[in-house]
């Protein structure tokens, strides 16, 4: 994964920081008279032209550390982009306007002064780390937690990450390092201080009064135009294709889908195996199906764990072992990220479009997102930190103050959901290849956001643009419902309602009849194949001495689970937490690890 560090001051702690860049490639500038540094890194394949490069200006002055790519109708504009960046200031419209996933530092010999930004979407995280004189950013979390000096755990991220299972707005599990927030930028003065304002936010502001056909065209128009800008760039594509509709949509919009690779993994007998072969067999792909298989995944867990900084559910790296054999094929992967959220409607629900009061729909959805309340609150032993989670939580959701509640809400899921959880898969992804989001080209998002939010619910709209796009793909059963999408909204949900009463009736007599609806069996694994490694981890002195954790509430989720219960989700947030403390706070002696 390519990166960058960036730092004004803290000279002792750089060296450290370098040993932990996750890469060999490695390229440093400094410039001692104004103590700014910067470095960055990059694999020799699966990366973008010029990420992981330093770019310096025509002058000699600026040096520019640059991760991601900016695709024009005609072609790669990265080095267009890079340059605006490196010269004048932009303003906040002309930021905005920048259709690019990227994070960028700019250094100024000059002055000493750096300016930082995140994308509109916050596709590359970008860490920050201020005080005493010391302003450090990377895109590597790693690098920036080298900087602290005794770091500490912060309990009330802990706390919301084990409810909600991801974090929210700018918060990192520890106390001093933040996350820059999605379209935004920080100017760092020549004293070191900063000032980091937002240049961009997803507000949905419905004014589109067009029919659902007249809207499914104009769609279908604006995701293919994203799919080819990033096809033009001259890279090698591939796509992961499940039994979904973002990844058929993206691969039935490529030119030439026989040319594209695409890629389907899942546990034998799933929907997701079975549909992602014959979509692509349809749109005459090369296709690869991979099998999961349960013993991979927990010697990659910790590398999970450092690449997204330990806010990932561990049982959710499902694109770990696969994402170097995604490699051997391309350059860069085209992902749904933003696809079901911004188009399909799942982070909403009929009864909260007419719900008036937010306190009432601030309940709701932290219920519906918290399975596990009743034992979540008892794992750790700081008192301090029990509730914290829920009060961090009502605090970032009411910070969005415009729209009615629907619209807040979708807003806020967008910010916090989508970015902070939904791309921590890409963020796995790109520890060995680039990924690609169609469904977040500045064209696409600024039209979804002018349309209503009802004729999203229940994928509604996206099933008319799936069927205007390509009727060959909504042909393939869908693997939610096991029918073809073509035949509507309607006998979708019906067979979905179904199915719910199926599984209900099932549970009476320990036998579920759709199965094969579910991508991986996690449940079981941990019952099962990860049972072993799970409990080596959870259960271990280390774990259960440290104070971090309450042993009692530890091991009753582990019993609870054992004995029929499903806690996976609490056991993967418990998991990714406890690997979390042994790569950032234990010391390198009692961890196992290099300073």
């Amino acid at each position: 994964m390519s990166g960058w560090l960036a730092a004004k001051g803290g000279a002792t702690a750089w060296e450290r920081a370098l040993r932990r860049i996750p890469e060999a490639v490695v390229e440093t500038w400094r410039s001692d008279a104004r103590e700014v540094s910067l470095a960055v890194w990059r694999k020799e394949r699966g990366e973008y032209r010029h990420s992981g490069r330093i770019h310096a200006s025509p002058d000699g002055r600026v040096r520019l550390g640059w991760v991601g790519i900016a695709p024009g109708d005609d072609g790669d504009r990265t080095m267009e982009t890079i340059g605006r960046l490196s010269g004048s200031d932009l303003s906040a419209d002309e930021l905005a306007g920048l259709n690019a996933a990227f994070a960028a530092v700019r250094v100024d010999a000059g002055s000493g002064e750096l300016h930082i930004w995140s994308d509109r979407h916050r596709q590359y995280p970008v860490y920050l780390l201020e005080g005493d004189g010391t302003f450090v950013a990377s895109t590597d979390f790693g690098c920036v937690a080298a900087f602290l000096d005794g770091p500490r755990l912060d309990p009330g991220a802990a706390d919301l990450l084990l409810h909600l299972g991801h974090l929210v707005e700018d918060q990192t599990l520890l106390s001093g390092i933040r996350l820059l927030q999605a379209g935004a930028e920080a100017r760092v003065s020549a004293d070191g201080g900063a000032d980091v304002k937002q240049y961009w936010r997803l507000r949905h502001r419905l004014e589109n009064g067009a029919s659902l056909s007249e809207l499914a065209d104009e769609i279908a128009r604006r995701v293919a135009a994203a799919v080819r800008r990033i096809q033009r760039s001259g890279l090698r594509l591939a796509v992961p294709v499940s039994g979904g509709l973002d990844s058929r949509l993206l691969l039935s919009l490529t030119e030439h889908p026989e040319r594209v690779p695409s890629l389907t993994w899942g546990e034998e007998g799933s929907r997701d195996l079975r549909y992602g072969e014959r979509i692509a067999a349809r749109l005459g792909s090369p296709h690869t199906r991979m099998v999961l298989d349960p013993a991979e995944y927990p010697p990659l867990w910790e590398r999970g764990v450092a690449a997204t900084g330990g806010a990932y559910c561990v049982g959710d790296m499902h694109v770990l072992p696969f994402a170097c054999r995604l490699a051997e094929k391309a350059d860069v992967t085209l992902n749904g990220l933003g696809g079901d959220g911004l188009l399909g409607g799942i982070y909403l629900k009929s009864p909260w479009m007419k719900e008036t009061s937010l306190d009432r729909l601030v309940d709701a959805v932290w219920q519906w997102r918290i399975p596990h309340a009743d034992v979540a609150g008892s794992l750790l032993r700081d008192s301090s930190a029990r509730g914290e989670g829920r009060r961090r939580f009502d605090a970032s959701f009411r910070a969005v103050t415009e729209g009615t509640p629907a619209e807040r809400l979708m807003d806020w899921t967008c910010d916090n959901r989508l970015t902070r959880f939904t791309n921590c898969g890409s963020t796995l992804l790109r520890t060995e290849v680039e990924s690609y989001a169609p469904f977040l080209d500045r064209d696409v998002v600024d039209y979804l956001s002018r349309i209503p939010l009802a004729i999203r619910i229940r994928h509604r709209l996206y099933l008319k643009v799936l069927k205007r796009a390509s009727p060959t793909a909504a042909k393939i059963p869908w693997e939610r419902t096991a029918l073809a999408p073509r035949w509507g909204c309607a006998v979708m949900y019906g067979s979905l309602a179904l199915q719910r009463g199926g599984r209900e009736i099932g549970k009476l007599v320990k036998w579920d009849p759709f199965q094969a609806r579910v991508f991986v069996s996690q449940a079981d694994w941990y019952r099962g194949p990860w049972s072993d490694a799970v409990r080596g981890i959870l259960l271990d002195d280390l774990t259960l001495e440290r104070g971090v954790f309450d042993p009692d509430a530890v091991r009753g989720v582990w019993e609870a689970h054992q004995n029929g219960r499903d806690l996976s989700k609490l056991l993967g947030n418990l998991l990714a937490l406890e690997l979390f403390h042994r790569r950032f706070l234990d010391p390198p002696s009692r961890a196992g690890g290099t300073d």
